[in-house]
This record gives structure tokens, C-alpha cells and sequence, in this order.
């Protein structure tokens, strides 16, 4: 069976998505060594380094929400009912929120589990994060097929900090 053409790109979006999460995590582990946070090990410190990466990584959805309030404040949608604007945006909504949740569940493992040396790992790939959502968000109001890029690069990018997360566990703890 021959795929569409929107398959091919779709297709290609995750395959470059997963590529630029190899490269965002082999980023942060490289300028992570540059961004020393303190010289002592303690879990006070790390719980402090992922609120930070955690509070970054949230952005996205608390624009959407009030992205969301103010197009009902101002439209048709103001009694509960909806538009087609609304409806898209609650679909990005929605997927933000799974997306975040992923993306925190693996920051906090990561960061429990590297090196010292390393802890700014997590708020930077939280700004990863933030500019993969915003190409997400900004692909789906313009074509929907084109949202694949944003999905794929903080999708893979959330499996493959777990999977980093357990190799540092292994090795370092």
C-alpha cells in the first residue's frame, strides 16, 4: 500500500522530530558542563533545578489556557459552545497537557539521576521543550499534517530522557 502524500510528510516531521531530540539532549548534556548550579550534591538542590525546569516547561500550557479563555470571553463561545478556533486550540490544549505531564514525569527522573555536574540538563531541555510546543502550536493552526515536527521532537525527546535517565541511574547512582 502506497502512502499519501501527507504520510510521507508526516513521515519525514517525526523522523526529523526524533533526530532534533537526539540533538537536544546531546546539547544540554555537552553546554550543561558551561552552566555549573552549586559544587554539592543534596536533593534540596535537584528538587530546586527541576521546579526551575518545571516551571519553564509549563509556559506553553498556561499561555493555551488563557489563549482558550479569551477566545470564548470574546466570541460566540462565551455560553460553553464552540468554534472551530476553539475546537483546535482545545485539541492543542489537550495534547500540551499529555505532552507536559511526559515531559515532567522524565525531567524528574533525570534529574534525580545525573551527575551534579550536569543538573542544568534540565532546564535547558526545558527550553526545548517550550520551542518544540510553540512549532507545534503554531504548525496546527496552519496545517494540521504539519503538526507532526512539534509532536515528534517532544515525544521522543521525553522517551528518550527516561531512557538517559536509567543508563545515569545505572551508572552513576
Amino acid at each position: 500500500m502506497a502512502l499519501s502524500n501527507e504520510q510521507k510528510y508526516i513521515r519525514k516531521a517525526m523522523l526529523l522530530g526524533a533526530i532534533s531530540s537526539i540533538l537536544a539532549i546531546l546539547f544540554s548534556w555537552y553546554l550543561s558542563k558551561f552552566i555549573q548550579i552549586k559544587p554539592h550534591q543534596n536533593i534540596p538542590l535537584r528538587i530546586e533545578i527541576f521546579a526551575l525546569g518545571m516551571f519553564l516547561a509549563i509556559l506553553p500550557m498556561v499561555i493555551m489556557i488563557g489563549k482558550i479563555a479569551g477566545m470564548r470571553f470574546f466570541s460566540i463561545g462565551i455560553d460553553g459552545s464552540s468554534t472551530k478556533l476553539i475546537d483546535i486550540s482545545v485539541k492543542i490544549l489537550n495534547n500540551t497537557h499529555e505532552q507536559t505531564l511526559l515531559f515532567m514525569i522524565a525531567s524528574l527522573a533525570l534529574t534525580i539521576s545525573i551527575p551534579e555536574d550536569r543538573l542544568a540538563m534540565t532546564p535547558i531541555l526545558a527550553v526545548f521543550f517550550i520551542l518544540a510546543r510553540m512549532n507545534f502550536w503554531y504548525s496546527y493552526y496552519n496545517n494540521a499534517i504539519k503538526r507532526a515536527y512539534g509532536f515528534a521532537a517532544t515525544f521522543y525527546m521525553s522517551i528518550l530522557i527516561l531512557v538517559c535517565s536509567i543508563f545515569f541511574y545505572m551508572k552513576y547512582q
